[in-house]
């Protein structure tokens, strides 16, 4: 993008006419108008992308993928279209399944499987409200392959476990976590 047409347009006027005031403002008029048009076209080209729309072009985005605007505003509404072209493209692989709830949530994440089809993703404790817990699990269960099961536990950090986990503390010591 160019941001000086009035200094290019009054640099490239020929010698006998640099001290010509009359020509030099006509000359910054037009320069000033082809500056305002190659503002609308550059922000044009800039919210075709996802990383620059904002308001209505997100809307437009949002329709197009199926993903619901409701009162979010551009930076969350934004985040939610990424997760939805994750979960469009995903295959339904653990790495896939976390980067569509790193798109969501800004909480860390530890993935448990469990075989055969059991997978738990465990989040710290009140690190997700109910909107965004309600949101990961519509577009997780979305991203995962037929017939896998997802739970989504919401653990404190001082949580019980057994001997196997040595993050975990023992009888008396640990809360209990929670199905969210």
């Amino acid at each position: 993008m160019i941001l000086d047409y009035e200094q290019r347009a009054i640099a490239m006027l020929e010698s006998q006419f640099q001290n010509t005031p009359n020509l030099h403002a006509v000359v910054r008029m037009i320069a000033r108008e082809i500056q305002a048009l190659e503002y609308a076209i550059w922000s044009v080209e800039v919210g075709r992308y996802l990383a620059g729309a904002t308001g209505a072009q997100l809307d437009q985005w949002g329709a197009i993928l199926g993903a619901v605007r409701g009162d979010l505003s551009d930076a969350d509404f934004r985040r939610v279209i990424r997760a939805r072209i994750l979960v469009n493209i995903s295959a339904g692989t653990v790495e896939d399944l976390l980067a569509v709830f790193a798109a969501l949530a800004d909480a860390e994440v530890r993935v448990d499987e469990l075989p055969p089809n059991t997978l738990l993703f465990y989040t710290i404790l009140g690190a997700l409200d109910s909107v965004a817990i309600d949101r990961v699990k519509k577009y997780l269960g979305t991203a995962k392959k037929a017939g896998i099961r997802i739970f989504l536990i919401d653990s404190a950090e001082d949580f019980f476990g057994f001997f196997d986990n040595p993050d975990a503390l023992g009888f008396d010591a640990g809360r209990l976590a929670r199905v969210i």
